[in-house]
């Protein structure tokens, strides 16, 4: 197809269809018009938002207000606008702060931030901002920094004036800085701009007596009393003069003219009244000073029980406190400074009290109590002391912890005493609580520790001394996880410090007594490897050897040698491996046992022999006799069965003549260990010693059955029998008292009077019906009172026992 012919056949397309492009021209015409009929949205201004912002504000939605601030912030804004906007969010928070009794951190320091910003936008501030950046700074407690804003504001003469003139007299009375001179600088300001407004000029004189008194210038105090009376004598006001007056008798020392004035005033006051709390703290601590204690502590009562809140209030607090101590009622005491404390910590404590005295008449009571051996209140004095102590004052804070640590420790050591002493139906605290009591303090000694090992982190010596003493503490807790975790920080912070031996072998004894033996081992090569000529290295022998063979019998011959080190070598020079060494005992004691429990009874011979020759005086004794009477016995049944193998008739004699002498030395052993233990009670023997009590009756009664002496056997067995039939004693899990039954029926059945022997079975059944079910509830599989009652029914119908 041709181009022309395209061309045309579109031309022809269009031909009659001319409203097609009229429509399209309409349809745009008519859009236009529709869009410009349309209302336009109107534009809110500077000035309309600041208005909404301050409507808000009067309206009390602060926080309504302050998103609507943050969100034009948040715009592109003109220096001014910003600025204005950051003054309004500062008087926002300020609104809401200022309805608060306790107030928010963060919002306070945005107050001060937004008003800056104002300011650095070139934004002057009113008299009311700088007034509202003072108040935030005294809110944070920064008395200096709320000083400065507060003269900034009286500079641009402010409304109320004279309520910021006080507000700087109270922060000034409360620095440490400021001089009485100064403060009285301030109050003479106040008083040029009090004259024609009495309340404001009263506040003042008040103020000035004050500082004047304490200062020693009672001459000009009375002076200024003086001439301010003619402007206040047709007042109500005047009565705040005759409070001042007895006021300054009462520094003067003139008690009687203090109380007359005092009573006096009070006859005309209503109970509820400020002025009548003033006076009845000064009534109570002219009683408190004149040595009358009771009608101080009458009259400070009397005071709170009208007012909760208020500087005399809080000044009657401490003087109840010191009323109640000076009683000695030091619990109740107690109870009342920490509620004077509460206030100073607070900041609510007023011009009447300064927290320095509270802590030094804290700090007084402790010592006082201390002397007197009265350690419990002497603790819950300087606890509270403590707490008024500036964390900066290092040096202070670390004799504050280190007394408390201190009385925590005397306080455990004497309950842990006392524990020891109790006995059965004692009156008083049970062992168990004083137990638990001492274990509080130790604990509580150790936290105290750790917290001046902080403290003192220059202080190298004090640290690691603080540290060191934290670890035995929290042992004596019987706080193992935590001993731990200090001795491991120990040892990682002081590698070279001379206490890292001992260090690290307390922290290998903290690992064995968690069962973590692994770590234990680890700590006690290390510490043999890195310091093995200190004491403390010669001490990890035996613990290490006893982790091994905690760890099993495939660690039994680790332990041998490492006992054997003790023993045989001298890796830390002479004179520590000798026999008078202690660590050498226990060496010597648990390498017999450890013969002795791998059936090595040769070795077991040595070595217990030794220990019993070396040491006859050891508490242990009866133990060892024990141990080397079975290994005598066993090692005297062994050469028997090996004559039983041996051809030759000599060889064979002399290993039964050993055997004989062997058992014979094993009962006599059994026979030592009875009457040691008899003598000591069996009432005051351990489960562990009562046990070797009871196999001691039965394996001497098997020394003589072994060497074929039945008779004298029978009368042993059947005295082991009578003596024990009450109690389940238990060797690998059979009854020691039936099995010697059994073994008296073997008796009988060797001496061939199969008569006794019989009635010998039937006792040994009699014997097992009486026995209760609950002394067989944890023997072992298979040797319940079924099977003794199959056991004893085999023998008798065996026909052994038949003629």
């Amino acid at each position: 197809m041709s181009k022309s012919a395209g061309l045309g056949q579109v031309r022809r397309s269009f031909q009659g269809k001319w409203q097609f492009p009229l429509l399209f021209c309409s349809i745009v015409l008519l859009a236009g018009v529709v869009v410009g009929m349309r209302p336009k949205r109107p534009v809110v201004t500077f000035e309309v938002y600041l208005k909404q912002i301050v409507a808000l504000q009067k309206g009390g939605f602060y926080r309504e207000a302050a998103d609507l601030i943050g969100s034009l912030l948040g715009r592109e804004r003109s220096d001014n606008e910003t600025a204005q906007l950051h003054r309004h969010m500062a008087r926002t928070i300020y609104l809401a702060e200022k309805k608060l009794s306790e107030h928010n951190e963060e919002n306070l320091r945005r107050i001060i931030f937004n008003h800056r910003q104002a300011s650095d936008g070139e934004l002057l501030p009113t008299a009311g901002d700088l007034e509202q950046v003072a108040r935030a700074y005294d809110w944070l407690g920064d008395g200096d920094q709320a000083v400065k804003h507060y003269r900034q504001t009286l500079a641009l003469k402010p409304d109320r004036a004279n309520r910021i003139r006080r507000r700087i007299i109270e922060l000034l009375g409360l620095s440490r800085e400021v001089s009485p001179a100064q403060v009285i600088e301030q109050i003479d300001d106040l008083l040029a701009h009090s004259r024609d407004h009495l309340p404001d000029l009263m506040w003042a004189v008040e103020r000035k007596v004050e500082v004047l008194v304490e200062d020693g210038r009672l001459a000009d105090a009375r002076g200024l009393i003086k001439s301010t009376r003619p402007a206040l004598e047709e007042t109500p006001l005047v009565a705040e003069l005759d409070y001042l007056d007895g006021l300054t008798s009462f520094y003067a020392g003139d008690y009687d003219e203090a109380e007359r004035r005092l009573r006096l005033l009070r006859n005309r006051l209503r109970p509820e009244s400020e002025l009548a709390a003033k006076s009845g703290w000064l009534l109570g601590s002219l009683d408190y000073r004149d040595g009358r204690p009771q009608y101080a502590l009458s009259a400070f009562e009397d005071v709170l029980s009208s007012f909760a809140r208020g500087p005399y209030a809080a000044a009657s607090k401490l003087g109840r406190a010191e009323a109640l101590a000076a009683l000695e009622r030091y619990d109740e005491a107690a109870e009342a400074y920490a509620e004077v404390v509460a206030l100073v910590e607070s900041g609510a404590e007023g011009r009447l009290i300064d927290g320095a005295a509270v802590k030094t008449s804290l700090t007084s009571l402790h010592h006082s109590l201390c002397e007197l051996d009265r350690l419990d209140e002497a603790l819950r004095f300087v606890e509270l002391a403590t707490k008024l102590v500036d964390a900066e004052e290092g040096a202070e804070l670390s004799f504050y912890l280190g007394a408390i640590s201190g009385l925590h420790e005397h306080l455990g050591r004497a309950a842990r005493e006392r524990a020891s002493s109790v006995t059965q139906g004692s009156e008083g605290p049970s062992r168990q609580e004083l137990v638990a009591l001492a274990k509080g303090h130790f604990a509580a000694a150790a936290e105290t520790l750790l917290r001046l090992a902080k403290l003192s982190a220059l202080q190298e010596a004090v640290a690691a001394d603080a540290e060191w003493r934290a670890a035995e503490n929290f042992d004596l807790a019987g706080r193992t996880g935590r001993v731990v975790e200090v001795l491991e920080s120990f040892v990682g912070d002081r590698p070279l410090n001379s206490r890292t031996p001992r260090a690290l072998f307390q922290l290998g004894q903290a690992y064995q007594a968690s069962n973590r033996v692994e770590a234990a081992i680890s700590s006690y090569r290390r510490l043999l490897q890195e310091c093995p000529r200190t004491l403390a290295a010669f001490d990890s022998y035996v613990p290490l050897a006893q982790c091994f063979v905690g760890k099993g019998a495939e660690h039994y011959p680790q332990a041998e040698q490492v006992l054997l080190m003790v023993l045989e070598e001298d890796p830390t020079g002479p004179g520590f491996h000798t026999p008078r060494a202690p660590q050498f005992r226990e060496a010597l004691f648990r390498l017999g046992e450890l013969y002795a429990r791998q059936d090595k009874y040769e070795q077991a011979i040595w070595r217990l022999g030794d220990f019993l020759a070396y040491y006859p005086d050891d508490e242990r004794d009866p133990r060892i006799r024990f141990m080397l009477a079975e290994s005598y016995r066993r090692s005297g049944l062994a050469l028997r069965d090996r004559s039983d193998e041996e051809v030759q008739s000599k060889v064979r004699g002399r290993l039964l003549e050993e055997f004989a002498s062997r058992v014979r030395r094993a009962s006599e052993l059994y026979e030592r260990v009875i009457a040691e233990y008899e003598q000591s009670g069996p009432e005051s023997l351990t489960a562990k010693e009562g046990l070797y009590l009871q196999l001691s009756y039965v394996y001497r009664a098997d020394c003589y059955f072994d060497l074929g002496q039945y008779e004298r056997a029978i009368e042993l067995y059947e005295k082991a029998a009578d003596l024990f039939a009450p109690m389940l004693a238990r060797d690998k899990g059979e009854s020691l008292v039936l099995s010697a039954h059994i073994q008296i029926i073997n008796c009988y059945y060797r001496l061939g009077q199969l008569d006794r022997a019989k009635r010998a079975l039937e006792r040994a059944r009699w014997r097992l019906r009486q026995m209760p079910e609950s002394l067989f509830g944890e023997v072992a599989a298979g040797r319940d009172r079924q099977w003794w009652r199959e056991m004893l029914g085999w023998v008798g119908q065996s026909g052994v026992l038949d003629n």
